[in-house]
């Protein structure tokens, strides 16, 4: 079993939980403030299927003392479409249905007994462009399950979010008021580029790239490592031209194991830009413990126990 456990007294905060094909991670995180967050327990094991992952997660609240703890879990890519879209011109309390209908050819599931979230970018995006809006789109049947994992387990769930958003809650303890930031998160093949500016999301995109095989000596002349640069320039590029914002200065790598420092050194030495991977435990006390291999399984989880809206 891999984890971090520290016993506390009264159970605060809110927990994330991350569940991908190999197993479910859950990150217990406390406090409000950017000063105050702490990682109080951190766990992840391995399981698959359905009636194992409950068990597992059952396990992992036992151990950590989560009873009754508020969750918020976060749905994998694979689980949802995100689309972005021109908004309809109805009135708000429409927006919904409207929606709903717009994007029924766009989704693989019955869209009428589908759950929709609409994600409203800033107002300074698509600046004298016609305005863009991101809908989630996941089937019923997928929201449902996570809801009953996670209350079956033991915990209450509060929010069910998705990888795009929920990563931007890492960079709560950064200064992205005055020049932009990417954020790369890769992942089994595949990854999300964020830009984001006044900690507030401008673009998303997913990305295809396996680079998990490659040697760290030949990273940079591989063919993996080059579709990620291209697409991860693509994104700059339209966040530049197409959005009209001035161009991202720092470009934050997620923990990625031990492939990491070659693949920040990679990116750097190839994008105008700060190119450098997230060091955990500088922002987040509590996290010094963990290797950059542990944070790359658990950091979903983390991200998740990061939102701090309305606790």
């Amino acid at each position: 079993m891999l984890g971090l456990f520290k016993k506390s007294g009264k159970l605060k905060g809110l927990v994330g939980v991350s569940v991908d094909a190999t197993g479910i991670a859950v990150a217990h995180i406390e406090g409000a403030g950017a000063d105050k967050i702490q990682l109080k327990a951190c766990e992840y094991d391995e399981c698959q299927g359905a009636k194992a992952q409950l068990e597992v997660l059952t396990q992992q609240v036992n151990k950590m003392g989560l009873q009754g703890a508020s969750a918020n879990f976060i749905l994998s890519p694979s689980q949802y479409s995100l689309l972005l879209i021109e908004p309809p011109e109805v009135p708000e309390e429409e927006l919904t249905q409207a929606v709903r209908w717009r994007i029924k050819d766009l989704v693989d599931f019955n869209v009428n007994e589908a759950a929709l979230d609409i994600i409203r970018l800033p107002a300074d995006t698509f600046r004298g462009r016609q305005q863009m809006i991101y809908v989630v789109a996941a089937a019923r049947a997928v929201v449902d399950a996570a809801a009953d994992l996670v209350n079956s387990a033991g915990m209450q769930l509060k929010y069910i979010d998705v990888a795009e958003t929920s990563l931007c809650n890492l960079l709560n303890g950064f200064d992205t008021e005055s020049h932009g930031c990417a954020l790369m998160f890769l992942k089994r093949g595949e990854g999300i580029v964020n830009l984001v500016k006044n900690h507030s999301l401008y673009l998303t995109r997913r990305i295809k790239a396996d680079i998990t095989t490659v040697d760290p000596q030949a990273l940079a002349s591989s063919n993996a490592f080059n579709h990620l640069l291209l697409e991860t320039q693509r994104s700059l590029d339209y966040y530049e031209s197409q959005l009209g914002q001035v161009p991202a200065t720092e470009l934050l790598l997620l923990p990625v194991g031990e492939l990491g420092v070659a693949l920040g050194d990679a990116l750097n030495a190839n994008l105008g830009l700060n190119a450098h991977m997230l060091n955990l435990p500088e922002f987040l006390p509590g996290a010094e413990t963990l290797s950059v291999e542990f944070q790359h399984r658990c950091l979903l989880a983390i991200a998740a126990g990061l939102r701090r809206e309305a606790l």
